[in-house]
């Protein structure tokens, strides 16, 4: 990422490098594995990683996801942040900075 001298930009202003992260939920129930641990509880690992537990509770069973990790409508999502550049609205957006 570029560094900005925050003296240039005057508040409200974007500079062109500005780069926006949006949060982002990509679908990874594919690659989950599962794997017994002996308190009975079931490890899942995603890659190498454990990202999470299933716990039983009588006829129902408990989701526990690490951070940045989701379970909801019977799949497992991971959130990653997509960074997308934002330009300029228009041509003449920040002359008043002295490069037009």
């Amino acid at each position: 990422m570029t560094n900005h001298n925050e003296d240039n930009i005057g508040e409200g202003q974007l500079s062109q490098d500005t780069i926006m992260a949006q949060d982002e939920l990509v679908d990874i129930s594919s690659d989950i594995e599962k794997k017994p641990e002996e308190d009975g509880e079931t490890a899942l690992f995603y890659q190498t990683e454990k990202i999470g537990k299933v716990k039983q509770s009588g006829h129902s069973y408990n989701y526990e996801m690490a951070d940045g990790f989701e379970f909801k409508n019977e799949k497992f999502y991971k959130h990653t942040q997509n960074k997308k550049k934002e330009y300029p609205q228009s041509y003449v957006e920040g002359c008043d900075m002295g490069w037009c």
